[in-house]
């Protein structure tokens, strides 16, 4: 579950980087310093990375449902997951290996 979120996270700052260069590449071109070929690269790039979202996004709803079946829940059953960020790491260690 914590990987689905951490792929979603990903993909989602990935989109909004994408959409980012895209705009500036329409911004060079409208100001002559880009051509058509740079925006619709740019504009192709974004696409896939939100594509790569919406299947995320779906890995979400799947590990969602398996977790909530694993738990003997209705796979529609909502789950808050705690995020990795808010996790305490304890400072020090106090057991051994062994």
């Amino acid at each position: 579950m914590q990987n689905a979120l951490g792929q979603q996270d990903a993909a989602q700052t990935t989109l909004v980087n994408a959409q980012t260069v895209q705009k500036d590449a329409e911004a060079r071109l409208n100001h002559g310093l880009a051509t058509l070929p740079d925006v619709l690269e740019a504009t192709a790039a974004a696409a896939q990375v939100d594509y790569d979202l919406q299947a995320a996004l779906g890995a979400v709803k799947i590990a969602q449902g398996d977790l909530a079946s694993t738990l003997a829940l209705p796979a529609a059953t909502k789950l808050r997951v705690e995020t990795i960020d808010a996790l305490s790491i304890p400072d020090v260690v106090t057991e051994t290996a062994d």
